[in-house]
């Protein structure tokens, strides 16, 4: 790329015209924009970073709609240190010292949030020196998220960079909108072509009175053919090399292509301008999860629908290059995430919860559908490789308590994208507790197991009525007078042996039966006789 601090990149002066050797002194910048917004254009700007990336040179994704930033949020950025707002007000020396590390590998960004709506309508210098900042970024793509709409700053960017792709739904309103961008876009590059080559006045005079008329890039030029021949053939020659790639967001799967041939078509027989199919991207409720969770599709899903369509239009924007090293990786890319879309079925919704209902499996194969590891859903959803485990088997045991489970299964439904995240929590906690139901009912009805239970020897101190002397001896009874020592002997024995028995009687109906030595025959072992 030429060093654009040295020029003044005019939107007539369009980058690309320079030629390959000279481009291979700094990054292919590649412009994104939109007739209008809410057709995707910041995705698609992320994903084409991501699937540029992934071919091997390291890109960087631009903000450049510094009014309405967004870029941050799909990268999951929200504490950039530096924003190309410092480096507008002077805060910062170099685009490089705002870059942002992202999730991702290979991809930096260059984010436009903390631009206040004095930025929005920057001046042109301001404009200009960002795009001559983007010479000395160190990557080998940057990717442009432009403003939508035809505004003057979004014109010049789109005209300064090296390829151009313009974003569109099938929807009246959306085609309609990019026909007027296109032809806004040429208009502005031929005026300033028209202005640089020295026309006479009256040439002027027709491509202001064509603009005002609303007149098409076509019937521009020929009103600028009958005022000056010359000139005329100079802007001919400027229209065809005016190439535009055009991009058809959120299409039905089974018919994409037919969407985006006819509008290129119609916009090449109405505007005279280059613009080619380049591919189309079907409508994938993957990206709504995905930007739900501030992560790129691409990182989240790596095997869904949009994945793998972003790697088809990686490669069929070199298609003008069969050797290229991008589209090999491109195409290398693309048969294993198309493997993992087609080789699965597509999960139906959730069963209704009863007899054969299966939510942990629902989940599994789901996960598989999407092409993602048990590792990567434990790092979108931080629950543990063992819970994670369990739940995919139903090992409800294994489980915490199901208020946690509960919200365990309703972040993994999410991130997986199923269509009622909450109703399938519901039906794996209805699951739950109906097996541990039925397995409490099966140890009710089945006998008890025999438990055998070892004698144990029983210690005097432990059945006797306690009160021991100070030697911790057996227990003694208590001191009487010693004239009725003699006469309460015998009834002190009867006592004790009675005591005895009783206890002894408790303890053998906590154990087995055994055969124990009577009373008077454990007494007649402690020889003991009171004084007299």
């Amino acid at each position: 790329m030429p060093d654009l601090s040295s020029q003044d990149v005019r939107p007539g002066q369009a980058v690309r015209s320079v030629s390959s050797a000279a481009r291979t002194a700094g990054p292919t910048i590649w412009a994104v924009a939109s007739g209008k917004g809410g057709v995707g254009k910041s995705v698609v700007s992320a994903s084409l970073a991501i699937g540029l990336a992934s071919t091997g040179p390291r890109a960087v994704a631009v903000d450049l709609d510094l009014g309405g930033a967004n870029l941050h949020s799909l990268f999951g950025c929200e504490r950039a240190r530096h924003t190309l707002a410092d480096f507008v007000r002077g805060r910062i020396d170099s685009l490089a010292d705002a870059l942002s590390v992202t999730t991702v590998p290979g991809v930096r960004l260059l984010s436009g949030a903390r631009a206040g709506f004095d930025l929005a309508g920057a001046r042109r210098a301001q404009k200009q020196r960002i795009l001559a900042g983007l010479a000395s970024i160190d990557a080998g793509h940057v990717v442009l998220d432009l403003g939508a709409g035809s505004g003057a700053h979004t014109l010049d960017a789109f005209l300064a960079a090296h390829r151009r792709l313009l974003v569109v739904t099938p929807e009246p309103t959306a085609i309609e909108n990019a026909y007027h961008f296109l032809n806004a876009a040429f208009f502005r590059a031929l005026r300033h072509e028209a202005r640089g080559s020295g026309t006479s006045e009256a040439l002027a005079a027709v491509l202001e009175d064509a603009r005002e008329r609303g007149a098409t890039p076509r019937e521009l030029v020929s009103a600028a053919s009958r005022a000056d021949a010359r000139t005329g053939d100079r802007l001919r020659a400027r229209l065809r090399s005016f190439e535009v790639d055009l991009v058809v967001n959120r299409c039905e799967a089974e018919n994409a292509r037919d969407h985006g041939e006819p509008i290129a078509a119609a916009g090449r027989a109405q505007l005279g301008a280059g613009l080619r199919f380049a591919g189309a991207l079907a409508e994938d409720r993957s990206v709504t999860a995905a930007v739900v969770r501030g992560v790129p599709v691409m990182q989240l899903f790596p095997g869904s629908r949009f994945a793998s369509d972003i790697h088809a239009l990686v490669a069929s924007l070199f298609a003008s290059d069969p050797a290229s090293a991008t589209r090999a990786f491109a195409l290398a890319a693309l048969p294993t995430a198309r493997a993992s879309r087609e080789c699965r079925a597509p999960i139906a919704a959730p069963p209704a919860p009863g007899r054969g209902a299966f939510p942990g499996r629902s989940l599994r194969e789901r996960r598989k559908q999407l092409g993602l590891e048990l590792a990567a859903l434990h790092e979108r959803t931080r629950i543990g490789y063992r819970h994670l485990e369990s739940i995919e088997a139903e090992r409800f045991d294994a489980l915490p308590a199901d208020v946690i489970v509960r919200e365990y299964v309703r972040q993994i439904a999410a991130v997986l994208d199923l269509p009622d995240p909450v109703g399938h929590a519901r039906m794996f906690i209805d699951k739950a507790r109906a097996s541990r139901t039925a397995a409490e009912a099966v140890r009710e009805v089945a006998p008890a197991p025999r438990v055998s239970v070892r004698p144990r020897r029983v210690a005097v101190a432990e059945v006797l009525p306690a009160e021991a002397d100070p030697d911790g001896d057996l227990p003694m009874p208590k001191p009487m007078p010693a004239h009725r020592e003699a006469a309460t002997a015998p009834a002190f024995r009867s006592a004790i042996s009675t005591a005895f028995a009783r206890a002894l009687s408790r303890v053998g109906a906590r154990t087995a039966p055994r055969e124990l030595p009577s009373a008077e025959a454990q007494l007649a072992d402690f020889d003991y006789e009171p004084e007299i």
